[in-house]
């Protein structure tokens, strides 16, 4: 039916009906809008926290790896046996930066180029 020959009444209830329909796919397109937003959130919080578990681990291999550096330098530095305090103050050290608990430390030094071998033990106590 041409709108020509609609009455008042029939044209205000099909503009009523449009603006309804205009509403409800605003609404919708809002909606979409709102669940996207949440989802992008979301997606951008897990790859956030991915993002913190990769440097905390990047940064606790670094200390793993300064830390065994630092303790293999102090043997490589060693021109005696009486150099294992270099070696002994080294792991605490690396032990200490990595966090791990202790209260003691020694070292067990076989000397076996006598008959009978020697065993000289090199010990730390923490307080």
């Amino acid at each position: 039916m041409d709108d020509r020959d609609k009455t008042k009444e029939q044209l205000i209830d099909e503009v009523t009906e449009l603006r309804q329909q205009v509403a409800v796919i605003g609404v919708t397109c809002s909606s979409i809008d709102i669940t996207e937003r949440i989802k992008m959130k979301q997606e951008f919080q897990v790859l956030n926290e991915k993002l913190q578990q990769r440097t905390t681990q990047t940064a606790q291999q670094t200390k793993e790896l300064e830390s065994l550096t630092k303790v293999r330098d102090a043997i490589w530095n060693m021109n005696s046996s009486t150099d294992i305090e270099q070696v002994i103050t080294a792991v605490c050290d690396s032990l200490k930066t990595l966090g791990v608990p202790f209260k003691d430390m020694a070292v067990n030094l076989v000397d076996d180029s006598s008959v009978l071998p020697n065993v000289y033990v090199y010990s730390r106590h923490l307080s």
